[in-house]
Formats: structure tokens, sequence, C-alpha cells
């Protein structure tokens, strides 16, 4: 029987991760305004950008919210700079939104044909990224640079 090796990145490599998640959440809206207007409208498109964002969101609000589970990257992960682990972070969203993602975006459900919902996608970006700021004004510098070579302000920027 073969044995799987499981490599845990250090805290620097989950931290580009992140990285990558934010750029996304905070890129797509504007790409999404971007190329919508200089597109006839394409559903397609329309589509894959509002998935795209909302995925995005769902991982974000799990890395502040989520009790750690198997290999999940959570804020829990990192301490502060007290030398403790931050604790997990509220969105303050809607209490149902990952249950309407969920149910909207990632599975194929009965209600998911019913309504769709009516995102608010700049509010859900704004409050996301109200609770990665508590997030980033809490860690610890000794997680800086990452090994993607990026400082602590380098993630505050996506937030703005």
């Amino acid at each position: 029987m073969n044995q799987v090796t499981i490599s845990i990145p250090n805290p620097e490599d989950k931290l580009d991760a992140l990285h990558y998640e934010m750029w996304m959440l905070n890129s797509i809206l504007h790409v999404s305004n971007s190329v919508l207007s200089n597109l006839s409208s394409s559903q397609v498109v329309s589509n894959a950008l509002l998935e795209s964002f909302l995925v995005h969101a769902r991982n974000l609000k799990d890395f502040l919210e989520k009790t750690k589970q198997d290999d999940d990257i959570v804020c829990s992960d990192f301490l502060d700079n007290n030398g403790l682990h931050i604790n997990k972070i509220s969105v303050n969203l809607q209490s149902d939104i990952k249950n309407k993602i969920n149910k909207y975006l990632s599975h194929l459900t009965e209600t998911r044909m019913h309504t769709k919902p009516a995102w608010k996608l700049d509010e859900i970006k704004k409050e996301v990224n109200k609770s990665l700021e508590v997030f980033f004004n809490q860690l610890s510098d000794k997680y800086f640079p990452t090994q993607g070579d990026r400082n602590k302000d380098s993630f505050l920027d996506l937030l703005k």
C-alpha cells in the first residue's frame, strides 16, 4: 500500500494563496464592468464573472470565519502581534449568504431554479474587505515578506 505524503505549506505560502483570493475578489467587479460594457452583454460572460466573484467571496468568508478542518487555510493558522492565534473574524453579511451561494452556484438543486438572489456585490466586497483588514491589522509582521515576496501593504492595497 502506497502512502501519500502531504506537504504542509508554511504560513507565507498560505498568505500567497490568500493574496490570490483577495486579488480575484477585488478585481472581478472592475473587470466585469469593463468587459460587459465592451460586449453585447454576453450572458455567459456575465454569469462567469458573477460566479467567479461569489466563489472568491465564499472562500474568503470561510478563511475568516471557519474552524480548521483537514487542510483548510483559515485565519486561526496565523499568530497575532502578541503571538496568539487569531480567532475567527466575522464578516458582516446576511446570515444565509453562504447558503445562497452554495444553493445557487455550487450545487444543482431544485431551489436554484426558482429564484435568483439579488446579489449585492459591492456590499459583499466591502464587508469581506473590512474583515480582511481586521485580520491584517492583527497579523504579526513575522509572516512577511511572503514566499511570493509580498509585504503586508501589498495585501492591504488590494482592499482599497
